[in-house]
């Protein structure tokens, strides 16, 4: 483990050297791998060996649906997001009409039913971690936002899901922010869960940006960890995803740097467009955003690019389809 990746893994029985198992004296009282998944999911009905019923996705701090977009795309049901926004809700339900979107604080989401799904995504907001904050108590609505972080066990506790990924900025590693990652941290090791985390820069994800992102798996007891996405060894550049013109040829071969929720610029200084804006996430042309301007513009800068997403979710869903060929568990 360093400052910016780590590894925090429960190994099975049979993961134990052979010398060492001899030491084990209560080898008789140790637990199956699927008897620890079945005390922690509970009762819902589902036969987990059916490979061929999609796995599902719940949202949480959903957004405008980058990472919903992105598990879509790497071939997961989208079952829910929430999110606090009205206007997020409206873009979210635009572009996923099949799921349910809850207009709910993380604080008070445990009192929302019907919420169990395969894997659970955390994107809590990052203002208050960001290294663009340099004031103590977080900035605008800091103390708001550290409480979303912290009702984020909460959540996992109430959906009780198989897997469950989070994205942050880099920036929660560090110094001031770092007790807030490494008690989530605890506090899903505590429950039984094994997690492991990464910093991912977006370039090497098919996303044309400098941007990097925190991302952390963590799995269920009795359940294997997948592994985060290595890179794909191409670096995206913006004009792979923008047409060429003659405003934008100073683009040529650089990436685009990070955007904020305010939207960015063009080297000759002009304002980049919506479209353009949403080309340098990696949004589908056919994702809709809902809201004013400047709305819109904050839901592209706060979004999850989805090709970055997707690369993590394909690593997701391998994981679950390799347990479930192993067994079948039956859950009520």
């Amino acid at each position: 483990m360093n400052n910016r990746s780590g590894l925090i893994r429960r190994i099975s029985y049979d993961e134990i050297p052979f010398q060492a198992q001899a030491s084990f004296r209560a080898r008789s009282l140790r637990i199956p791998e699927e008897t620890l998944r079945r005390a922690w999911l509970g009762s819902f009905e589902r036969e987990l060996g059916a490979i061929s019923t999609k796995y599902t996705i719940g949202d949480a701090f959903c957004g405008a649906g980058g990472v919903s977009r992105g598990a879509a795309l790497a071939g997961l049901a989208v079952s829910w997001g929430f999110d606090v926004d009205a206007i997020v809700g409206m873009s979210y339900l635009s572009n996923f009409p099949q799921a349910t979107f809850h207009q709910v604080d993380a604080q008070h989401f445990h009192t929302t039913p019907d919420v169990h799904v395969d894997v659970l995504h955390l994107s809590p907001s990052c203002q208050a971690f960001s290294a663009m904050n340099t004031t103590e108590d977080g900035g605008q609505h800091g103390e708001y936002n550290r409480d979303s972080f912290l009702s984020c066990l909460a959540v996992v506790k109430h959906v009780r899901p198989r897997i469950v990924t989070m994205e942050q900025v880099p920036g929660i590693l560090f110094a001031r922010s770092s007790a807030y990652f490494n008690n989530f941290v605890r506090d899903l090791v505590d429950i039984g869960f094994s997690v492991r985390w990464d910093v991912l820069a977006c370039e090497h994800f098919g996303v044309p940006q400098t941007r990097k992102r925190l991302f952390l798996i963590a799995s269920c007891p009795g359940h294997s960890l997948p592994s985060l996405p290595t890179a794909t060894g191409h670096a995206s550049k913006v004009n792979d995803y923008l047409h060429r013109s003659a405003q934008r040829t100073e683009f040529a071969d650089r990436w685009h740097e990070t955007i904020t929720t305010k939207g960015g610029l063009a080297l000759d200084g002009s304002r980049l467009t919506i479209a353009e804006l949403q080309a340098i996430q990696a949004f589908p042309y056919n994702h809709i955003f809902q809201g004013t301007d400047a709305q819109i513009r904050r839901q592209i800068g706060n979004a999850v690019p989805p090709q970055l997403a997707r690369c993590i979710f394909m690593q997701v869903l391998d994981c679950l389809r390799e347990v479930d060929r192993g067994d079948t568990i039956l859950i009520e």
